[in-house]
């Protein structure tokens, strides 16, 4: 037997193990050809057109394509192609009932060159989704990432929250609850290490005594910290 074309998802069984073949698949194995045929596998001679969408399939696969997509792009080769041999027999026949018998076998190659162009032009389309969606990757790397949580002050101080922090990460705190304080100190972050996980302290300081905190603030809060 010649090589064969899948047309379908078949699973069959070699040496003892399940082994699953996919629409668009070259078989050469004349024992395997037989397996599939056994199995409900629609194994074709090759064409142009369905060389052309094999490839296709074969590349779809590799960058995640399902199954339902394959066998999508196989049935639409397979579908014209079976189309343009119906129609290059009904030319032949007219041909000869004019007097003028000749299989179209220019037009059957015409036929097959042109889906071999349209699955062309559908590849071209896939590689300029794939420049899209890398372009998109590049994009949402770009943005800035967050991290956040909340906490309550102890005596005027949070102790070490942690997190992942760099030397351009930004911590914004706000308060959202003042408790059973009795004084407001200024929220300020302070003895921010950086690490993954690294860390950095929330303190509630007096204005009276820079870098002091108030112990009577015991306020809660959130954070988050950006990159």
């Amino acid at each position: 037997m010649s090589a064969l074309i899948l047309i379908n998802t078949t699973t069959v069984m070699v040496s003892g193990a399940s082994s699953k073949r996919f629409p668009g698949e070259t078989v050469t194995d004349p024992a395997l050809q037989s397996t599939i045929a056994a199995s409900g596998g629609q194994l074709v001679a090759p064409s142009a057109g369905l060389t052309a969408a094999a490839a296709l399939a074969t590349k779809l696969r590799t960058q995640g394509a399902d199954e339902t997509q394959l066998l999508s792009v196989m049935l639409a080769a397979y579908t014209a192609y079976v189309a343009t041999l119906a129609a290059a027999e009904t030319a032949a026949a007219v041909a000869y009932v004019d007097g003028a018998p000749a299989f179209g076998s220019t037009n059957v190659q015409g036929a097959l060159d042109a889906v071999k162009a349209d699955l062309t032009a559908i590849d071209s389309s896939v590689t300029t989704i794939e420049g899209d969606i890398t372009a998109i990757d590049a994009n949402i790397a770009a943005l800035p990432t967050f991290q956040s949580g909340g906490g309550t002050l102890t005596s005027g101080a949070s102790g070490n929250i942690a997190a992942t922090i760099t030397a351009s990460s930004r911590i914004v705190v706000t308060r959202t609850a003042v408790n059973a304080s009795t004084a407001l100190g200024e929220l300020a972050v302070t003895n921010k290490s950086v690490g993954a996980p690294g860390h950095f302290v929330v303190d509630a300081l007096t204005p009276a005594t820079p870098g002091t905190p108030l112990a009577s603030d015991v306020s809660s809060f959130d954070w988050v910290v950006m990159d």
